[in-house]
């Protein structure tokens, strides 16, 4: 459809199928030919022979080019996002094809790919295995997140739009709800970081701060149900400790700073209020 709300509400409409009547091998399957088209070219036949029968050429043709890597990334967000998401990315080919895809839609011209891409970075993260190699397990909590890293921090850039930049922070929200201890790691520490700057800085929209302040509530466990510390009082969540302990330079000490002064003041959250 040409439609934005309409892909959307048919990426959920699709999700909710699949988790409701669907079963594994459905998802695999609608994942594998619809979404990613791991066994044909980078452009689907699905797509490819839409694109050549609409006989359409020019600003016809990019407009559905977008319209088909739009709904693609839809269906990849809501798909990855159900009871099935976990399974699929520990299949190899899955979720190599998938990281390949943000990673590329990410850097697309157009800001409302780059937004629904960024959004689909949520569940890839959060559904993403932890590494086989004890040796990447002290640097990385999944492989995708160190994958994903460098594309993510370019969406944070004060040069990014504004609405690619709340799709990012919102991407980031659902991974850390998902994955509680995602960002906890080395691989994670610089897109803390960055979502620091982001949360803080005066020339930051004050839409796009919020949610990167939500973001870092999230990740450093800042809700109620989290154990909480009594060594450093009471806002020393076990996230929050934890990225003090990482944390270099004078970054451990800003964040504590930040949270005492805004985050400890956010109430707690449901997911659906993000």
């Amino acid at each position: 459809s040409r439609d934005k709300v309409v892909r959307e509400a048919s990426a959920r409409v699709l999700g909710a199928t699949l988790e409701s009547v669907g079963d594994s091998d459905d998802a695999f399957t609608v994942m594998r030919e619809l979404v990613l088209d791991i066994s044909g070219d980078e452009v689907s036949t699905f797509s490819a022979s839409s694109a050549g029968k609409s006989g359409k050429t020019g600003i016809g043709r990019v407009e559905e080019d977008v319209i088909i890597k739009h709904g693609k990334l839809l269906a990849c967000n809501s798909i990855l996002s159900i009871k099935w998401g976990s399974q699929l990315m520990t299949s190899k080919d899955i979720s190599d094809a998938t990281v390949a895809l943000l990673r590329r839609r990410s850097k697309d011209r157009n800001p409302v790919i780059r937004s629904a891409a960024y959004r689909a970075i949520g569940p890839l993260l959060g559904r993403s295995p932890s590494p086989s190699d004890h040796k990447l397990t002290a640097t990385t909590t999944t492989l995708a997140l160190k994958e994903m890293r460098h594309d993510i921090l370019k969406g944070t850039r004060a040069s990014e739009q504004v609405d690619v930049q709340l799709a990012l922070a919102r991407g980031l929200i659902s991974a850390a709800r998902m994955h509680p201890n995602l960002f906890l790691c080395k691989a994670g520490m610089p897109i803390l970081d960055a979502a620091l700057m982001l949360a803080m800085s005066k020339s930051t929209r004050p839409n796009v701060q919020k949610q990167f302040q939500i973001f870092l509530w999230v990740a450093l466990q800042m809700g109620k149900d989290n154990d909480q510390g009594q060594m450093d009082g009471p806002m020393m969540s076990a996230g929050l400790d934890k990225y003090i302990k990482l944390a270099e330079g004078e970054n451990g000490r800003i964040m504590m700073k930040f949270v005492t002064s805004t985050l400890a003041k956010i109430e707690d959250l449901e997911e659906e209020q993000f």
